[in-house]
């Protein structure tokens, strides 16, 4: 995990890792256009024979409660980059897509749909407590990826986490806390968003559609009284994001630790409307984002390959979305590389089973390791274990609002925050 010096690290960090790009720092305008880059070209995703008719599966949830998937619907668009880079390579992906309607009753039914097609696996690119319901309830055999939930308690044995689960989430904001010295967190959770082992000096349950007012006064008690000296939030984006946007009208210089649903663009868009996008904003994910894209290392080859394909696909009026009812630029704001990995990793398995049977690549993919060689844009999976990140690539992530424009300047439903990974020592 990277670490780095300091309480308040976010402008210094802005400063280091985007001044090489030309851009404003977040208190100014950050409508300007920065060239777009060329390095690398897309990449094209056929370096592995992949058989004919190859089908990937695809659940989403349109709508949803609070916390059960539908904050993941754009992020889920870049299982389509995928397609089309396997496209562009000479190998047909087909992704069929199924709504679960963000209920357990309607995942099952997905799941089973799907395994009844007999796709060659699954990407499940919503989470929650209906999801993982589901999974059980399903029962089928069929391989199934996760790239947003994080709870891996009880999966069954062909499931996998490809993000970070709620160990590695848990385990990094402890470290985060001990290195800034911070001893006395406030610690707030949902009831279905646990944070096992973080105890807080005080701690406070957040509803899922509950405003942050409820436990603004408490904290900021606690804070003015010395009681606590953080705060640790697990909880559905919007419900972070209301907390954050009470906390931001108390003037308390409280740091605040934020959870995994923070990465969702449904917590910039809800942090938008009730509060302010400056300041600091720090949770804990994947180094795979658009900032990412900057770098100069192999894992930012990686991310300019996705968006450089991404910008392709953009440009295509033929591609649709994943529902086929507007163009794929749509949702070529949000579109991810969680999504577009998972997809790369199933396809790896069918061309290590040579075979698109479910049972076949389940075996398959059991043992799997995937790389960047293999067409992945973000860290590296490993399928030996069903929690396939590395602790080493879990990273403490800080927010900015200026945009890095590595993606096309006219998309639907933009990004309004961009999460980049604290540099290490060596580079800080």
């Amino acid at each position: 995990m990277r670490t780095r010096h300091g309480l308040r690290v976010l402008a210094v960090a802005l400063t280091a890792g985007l001044a090489v790009a030309g851009c404003t720092s977040p208190s100014q305008n950050t409508s300007a256009k920065a060239p777009d880059p060329v390095r690398p070209e897309a990449v094209k995703l056929g370096a592995h024979p992949v058989p004919a008719n190859t089908h990937i599966g695809i659940v989403v949830s349109l709508k949803s409660a609070p916390g059960q998937g539908s904050e993941w619907l754009g992020n889920a668009g870049g299982a389509e980059v995928a397609a089309y880079q396997y496209k562009l390579g000479g190998r047909a992906v087909t992704l069929d897509v199924v709504d679960d309607k963000g209920t357990a009753a309607g995942a099952t039914a997905a799941l089973r749909t799907l395994a009844g097609k007999e796709v060659a696996g699954i990407v499940a690119a919503t989470s929650g407590s209906h999801l993982t319901d589901a999974l059980a309830k399903a029962a089928t055999r069929t391989p199934v990826l996760l790239p947003y939930e994080t709870d891996a308690a009880g999966l069954p044995d062909n499931v996998w986490l490809t993000g970070p689960d709620s160990g590695q989430v848990v385990k990094t904001l402890r470290t985060v806390l001990a290195q800034r010295n911070l001893r006395r967190p406030f610690v707030v959770t949902t009831d279905q968003q646990p944070l096992p082992g973080l105890d807080g000096a005080q701690s406070g349950t957040l509803g899922p559609q509950s405003g942050g007012d409820a436990l603004r006064a408490g904290i900021e008690k606690a804070a003015r009284s010395g009681l606590v000296d953080s705060v640790v939030v697990a909880a559905p984006a919007e419900a972070q994001a209301s907390l954050v946007a009470a906390l931001q009208g108390t003037k308390l210089d409280l740091p605040v630790l934020l959870g995994a649903d923070a990465v969702s663009p449904v917590f910039a868009d809800s942090l938008a409307q009730h509060g302010s996008l400056a300041g600091e904003l720090t949770t804990v994910g994947l180094d795979a984002g658009d900032v990412t894209a900057l770098g100069s290392d192999d894992h930012a080859d990686r991310a300019a390959s996705f968006f450089a394909a991404l910008r392709i696909v953009a440009g295509d009026p033929q591609v649709q979305d994943l529902f086929g009812q507007a163009t794929f630029a749509d949702q070529a704001g949000v579109a991810d590389i969680r999504s577009h990995d998972a997809v790369v990793s199933l396809v790896r398995a069918v061309a290590t089973a040579g075979s698109t049977a479910p049972d076949k690549v389940l075996a398959a993919l059991s043992g799997l390791r995937v790389t960047g060689s293999d067409g992945l844009a973000g860290p590296d999976l490993d399928f030996r274990l069903h929690s396939a990140v590395a602790d080493q690539d879990v990273h403490v992530l800080h927010a900015t609002s200026q945009n890095p424009s590595v993606r096309p300047s006219a998309v639907g439903s933009p990004l309004k925050l961009f999460w980049f990974a604290e540099p290490s020592h060596e580079e800080s």
